[in-house]
């Protein structure tokens, strides 16, 4: 009787040691370095909306907007406090941790209603709708750099 209990244990004993060092190399899972390997996701935890800094942004959109429409100093300092007002209403909309993503949605169409009726007291609604659709996230630098590189690829093609 204890020599079959002795038996029993060294096998069990055995099984589980052999059994450790076989699930040790992942043998079922595709590991780092091997083909068809993808890495796992890393989720961002922090909040999907950032902050803009109201002077930046609105010196960046102003650059593109008195070049577009041939704005004068009278109408560039006035879109410059509109922009301004803008963007930090946005930000103080952004912030309000109390606000629920909808409400935050909704406060933030009805500011750009307020906006663009107030972009038509000093320019077009035609402009407007150019405004609308122009691309502010582009700087001269991001130009500059994208323009080297097509030429670089045309040079090497």
């Amino acid at each position: 009787m204890i020599l079959n209990m002795k038996r029993i244990f060294g096998i069990l004993s055995l099984v589980l040691i052999f059994s450790t060092y076989s699930f040790a190399q992942q043998p079922s899972m595709v590991q780092r370095g091997q083909r068809g390997y993808t890495a796992p996701m890393q989720f961002d935890n922090t909040a999907y909306i950032k902050l803009t800094d109201p002077v930046e942004e609105t010196q960046r959109v102003l650059e593109k907007c008195v070049s577009a429409f041939n704005l004068d100093d009278f109408q560039k300092e006035i879109m410059k406090n509109i922009l301004t007002k803008r963007f930090e209403d946005h930000n103080v909309i952004l912030s309000d941790e109390d606000n629920t993503k909808d409400l935050r949605r909704k406060k933030i169409e009805a500011r750009e209603k307020l906006f663009v009726i107030e972009l038509e007291t000093i320019i077009t609604r035609d402009q407007v709708e150019q405004f609308k659709d122009m691309d502010f996230s582009e700087t001269k630098e991001d130009k500059k750099k994208k323009k080297k590189r097509k030429r670089k690829r045309n040079k090497d093609s």
